[in-house]
């Protein structure tokens, strides 16, 4: 099916729009201001949290068709195998400072990483270990303007499409690397502002309110001179991994069907 190694650009871009759109609309709460995601105490190796994004288990098949696929995860899927990779995402997620730099090294990984589905386009897919550190990567840079967004065409707000991929997100990266984080989202606040007041599906009041709250971020990000974290992974795309039971229920669900259609 070929969803594992690479998502079709399209089918990601309309996803991500949803996604977000989805995000603002389901009131998820931010945390406090400046606070990093939790963590473990134990020194962080960026290098060793990337690559234990390998998940020893293989890929679940994809069963269905355009966007409605869902997993038929092996009985013998090792769902320990899938917290211990969840752990090591958080640690890059928590330690996004560090962990940048060696991020922008690994967007080409094709290993899998882990099956998450969305609860806004109610479709699921396999990422790979390049997808999850261009997500986590996008996320550290976008996450002091983003929950601000207007609804509209909310895929111009996201660095990694604005600037051409992750090709383009890596350069825009290496360009600036001698700058801290809360710089670089300074950086998105202050090229995100037009991109706001030019968008014409976007009511004159709701970009006036966006532009004063990404305005007055990055007042705060001066200040401050800390980045803003997110909270959890996926947390924007409304992402969500599948347990043992979800995966019972998907399976006796597939084989119903399967009988049915007989």
């Amino acid at each position: 099916m070929g969803r594992y190694v690479q998502r079709p650009l399209i089918l990601t871009l309309v996803s991500l729009a949803l996604c977000l759109t989805g995000a603002r609309l389901s009131g998820v709460c931010p945390k406090p201001r400046g606070q990093s995601a939790t963590v473990s105490k134990h020194p962080f190796d960026a290098k060793k949290s990337i690559s234990e994004l390998v998940n020893k288990n293989a890929a679940p098949k994809l069963v269905g068709q355009n966007d409605d696929w869902q997993p038929l995860f092996d009985r013998r899927h090792d769902w320990k195998e899938d917290d211990r990779v969840a752990a090591a995402i958080a640690e890059l997620v928590g330690h996004g400072e560090e962990a940048l730099p060696e991020l922008l090294k690994h967007f080409d990984d094709n290993e899998y990483c882990m099956t998450y589905k969305s609860s806004i386009v109610e479709n699921a897919d396999n990422y790979t270990v390049g997808w999850v550190c261009s997500v986590v990567a996008d996320e550290l840079l976008s996450e002091a303007h983003c929950r601000y967004v207007p609804d509209g065409d909310v895929i111009i707000y996201h660095l990694r499409y604005a600037v051409g991929g992750n090709e383009g997100l890596r350069a825009w990266c290496l360009a600036r690397k001698e700058k801290k984080l809360y710089e670089l989202q300074i950086e998105q606040c202050e090229l995100v502002i037009p991109k706001i007041l030019a968008a014409e599906d976007v009511d004159d009041s709701e970009k006036r309110k966006a532009v004063d709250s990404i305005r007055s971020e990055v007042k705060a990000l001066q200040k401050r001179r800390v980045p803003e974290a997110p909270s959890r992974f996926g947390e924007r795309m409304s992402l969500s991994r599948f347990n043992r039971e979800q995966a019972e229920e998907l399976r006796s669900k597939l084989a119903n069907k399967a009988g049915r259609d007989r």
